[in-house]
């Protein structure tokens, strides 16, 4: 599994009372500041921009990259980001806390749509500020490399699947999600078992009024 696993873009537009306040505003804290550059990294995967990843990893992080695919890093994480589907990249677990231990600290989000316990993403502060060392995989998620995988095969299928077409990306991840959680939980991966609980699943989000009916089940 590649675990390199979102860029927001502020234009500032200021007269010089507003450059005096910044001026005179207090510095961010430290878990202020991890938490920002963790977003930079979340909304940058986001949209797909290697570069801007890479520039919030740490010197480590970036040299594993290196490493593993024997790539630059931008190639290489541009490269992971097209195998990743819409909803992996762009849904992603609220963060909830911020634990700043020296030059180290922790961010930790909720659990995820189907309620694995979520792994906090680690940053390490360089010279040039806080850098992401270990970003939280697949959205936060502490399901195993079957549940990973699962979740991105599943949503690779359902990209196109008319059931799924009208509604956002965070409905896909919720669904995929929780059918890899009930494989999971259950130690099997057969496709039989999957379809079992795809139906099953379905059936909850069609009464949770996240998805519309089949056609024949709706009333006039």
């Amino acid at each position: 599994m590649r675990w390199i696993a979102g860029v927001l873009l502020t234009t500032m537009v200021c007269g010089c009372g507003a450059q005096m306040e910044r001026a005179s505003a207090p510095a961010p804290s430290p878990e202020t500041e991890a938490r920002t550059v963790l977003e930079r990294y979340r909304t940058a995967v986001a949209a797909g921009d290697a570069a801007a990843v890479c520039r919030t990893l740490s010197e480590g992080a970036q040299r594993e990259v290196v490493s593993v695919d024997n790539k630059a890093c931008v190639t290489a994480v541009r490269e992971n980001l097209r195998g990743w589907p819409e909803p992996i990249r762009t849904v992603a677990p609220r963060i909830t806390a911020v634990k700043v231990h020296g030059n180290r600290a922790e961010v930790h989000v909720d659990r995820d749509v189907a309620g694995m316990k979520s792994t906090p993403a680690k940053l390490v502060r360089e010279a040039d500020g806080w850098k992401v060392w270990q970003p939280s995989v697949a959205g936060g998620s502490g399901g195993t490399q079957e549940y990973f995988d699962c979740v991105v095969e599943a949503q690779h299928e359902l990209a196109g699947d008319p059931t799924f077409e009208a509604v956002g990306a965070a409905v896909v991840d919720e669904f995929s999600r929780r059918v890899c959680a009930r494989l999971q939980a259950k130690g099997e991966w057969t496709g039989e078992l999957a379809e079992t609980y795809a139906k099953e699943i379905l059936l909850d989000l069609y009464n949770e009024g996240k998805l519309d009916p089949p056609e024949d089940e709706r009333t006039v």
